[in-house]
């Protein structure tokens, strides 16, 4: 059986992969509540695994909270040669 991915986990991979610091990329990325885990209800498990991955995206320097130019967007990826925005 597949496991689920929550979607810190899904930011997370974004930060690891496509849009790695070490080629450039700054990401901004906006966490709301629930994917913290914070209110309503959670499967077992949700809130360990989205503390995990926020202590991972902060190791890897992603900035949580608004971004500055285009407010509380899921993900900015800002590189030297432009931008990418997910508005989710």
């Amino acid at each position: 059986m597949q496991e689920k991915l929550y979607q810190l986990e899904v930011k997370l991979g974004l930060a690891r992969f496509p849009f790695q610091a070490s080629a450039g990329w700054r990401l901004t990325m906006h966490v709301d509540p629930m994917e913290r885990g914070v209110g309503g209800r959670h499967p077992r498990g949700k809130v360990r695994r989205a503390n995990e991955a926020l202590r991972e995206l902060r190791r890897l320097g992603v900035i949580i909270g608004s971004h500055d130019l285009f407010g509380p967007v899921d993900v900015v990826a800002q590189h030297p040669e432009g931008y990418t925005i997910d508005r989710g």
